[in-house]
């Protein structure tokens, strides 16, 4: 998740919290968001170099424990 994390930071996204997910390992990467936050969640998707296919509202229940974050990104094995 590093390097994806860096690529948020330089384009002045706050520094993204990571962590990884326990087994098994994600094939498709996701840009999930809550509320109304659709278009950010897309503009996150561009800076990563996902299509808008991985762009979707956060499922229930969430892959991760939420907390106060309202966009969930997955970095799976297609990452590019």
């Amino acid at each position: 998740a590093g390097p994806q994390a860096a690529k948020l930071t330089a384009a002045g996204y706050p520094k993204p919290e990571t962590l990884d997910l326990a087994p098994p390992a994600v094939a498709d990467s996701a840009v999930y968001y809550t509320g109304d936050l659709e278009s950010e969640a897309q503009a996150i998707a561009v800076v990563l170099g996902l299509p808008d296919s991985a762009v979707n509202p956060i499922p229930t229940p969430s892959p991760t424990p939420m907390n106060t974050a309202q966009i969930l990104v997955i970095i799976g094995s297609d990452a590019p």
